[in-house]
């Protein structure tokens, strides 16, 4: 059956969601300059009825750092490394302050993706600088990927098997977030790339062997989960996670990886969900135009 295919608009499709939620007040998590710390921050607004309001959040920054000022502004990036080392404080682990509020638990939980993405910006800092600090802040900051999170660190170990977790806490639950495995993965492979440790090697492979045999718990009939505690992705998780498999496909040569890819893909062009999808696009859409035409009429009026 022939069906509208709805990912082309779906970069459309957020913009207008954001307006529309941002005009009915409903929460949405945004980032904005702080120009008192000259950092990126984020403002979670209000989440599952707690307000959270605006922190800085350093995977955010190193995100910013890895995908927008590098390679163009090394001066800034080095700048904003500074900045982004002074967030790590003695003992290199980033502790959040602010609740996580999806998996209920309470100030002070840890993230892999975090200590992993914050580690590739240290180790590119000291390759682009040859500052040592960077480099010894680089190890304090990942030695916790080997740290199991009962003692302290990121990280699920048992004998070879490793999972690197999103959000842990040593009392909260085991949300075993799928994108965030993978991009600690892809972080630490390109640490590995970049220092020749083959500790990071050892860790890349671990994990590597752990995700490709965890993949199938994360099947939701075609559709993929975005943890292991059954949340659905969204579609933009859905996309992230086509992605990500092709990419390990392509780094591994594991045909696993190309099976899930193309079974998700295809998740994607479920006629029914297109449907949904599209009908859901549209209410927004008319929302948004209904809102822009009675806001006119009023300036129209004091005019």
């Amino acid at each position: 059956m022939i069906h509208l295919d709805y990912r082309p608009l779906y970069r459309l499709f957020k913009r207008v969601r954001v307006l529309v939620y941002r005009k009915f007040n409903r929460s949405i998590i945004h980032i904005e300059w702080d120009k008192k710390s000259d950092l990126p921050l984020v403002n979670y607004g209000r989440v599952k009825g707690k307000f959270l309001g605006k922190h800085v959040n350093p995977l955010i920054v190193a995100q910013i750092l890895l995908e927008k000022v590098l390679p163009e502004d090394t001066l800034e990036f080095l700048k904003l490394s500074k900045k982004l080392a002074d967030l790590f404080g003695g003992d290199g682990l980033y502790r959040y302050p602010h609740p996580q509020v999806m998996y209920k638990m309470k100030g002070g939980w840890v993230s892999a993706f975090t200590q992993a993405a914050s580690g590739e910006v240290f180790f590119r800092a000291w390759k682009i600088s040859g500052d040592s600090s960077f480099l010894n802040l680089a190890y304090k900051v990942t030695k916790y990927l080997t740290i199991p999170i009962k003692m302290g660190g990121v990280s699920y170990i048992n004998k070879e098997r490793i999972w690197f977790e999103e959000y842990a806490s040593k009392d909260g639950p085991e949300p075993r977030v799928l994108n965030g495995m993978m991009w600690t993965l892809i972080h630490i492979k390109n640490m590995w790339e970049l220092s020749g440790d083959t500790l990071f090697l050892d860790l890349f492979k671990k994990g590597e062997f752990t995700l490709r045999d965890s993949l199938e718990n994360y099947d939701l009939n075609g559709w993929s989960y975005y943890d292991r505690v059954g949340t659905p992705s969204s579609e933009g998780y859905q996309i992230m996670h086509v992605q990500l498999c092709e990419s390990f496909f392509k780094e591994t040569g594991f045909q696993d990886y190309k099976n899930w890819a193309k079974r998700w893909k295809l998740g994607l062009h479920n006629p029914l969900r297109a449907r949904v999808t599209w009908a859901w696009f549209f209410l927004h859409l008319i929302f948004f135009f209904t809102i822009s035409y009675a806001i006119f009429q009023k300036l129209q009026e004091r005019i």
